[in-house]
């Protein structure tokens, strides 16, 4: 198995995790090259909802 070098990983955060943005998550954390880092969103539901997506791997975050 072959380890993906750092320059052509993809890191990324994601803001809003309602239908569309939890359908997008779940597609860039199947990708092998990608890396989430960041999940922020207004309803705390939502950051549940982001942390079971990428098996609790990914931050959560919350606006104050």
């Amino acid at each position: 198995m072959q380890s993906t070098a750092p320059s052509d990983r993809l890191r990324f955060g994601i803001i809003g995790i309602g239908m569309q943005g939890s359908g997008l998550l779940r597609d860039a954390s199947n990708c092998p090259a990608s890396n989430g880092v960041a999940a922020c969103d207004l309803y705390d539901g939502r950051h549940t909802l982001a942390q079971e997506i990428v098996s609790k791997k990914n931050s959560t975050t919350q606006p104050l």
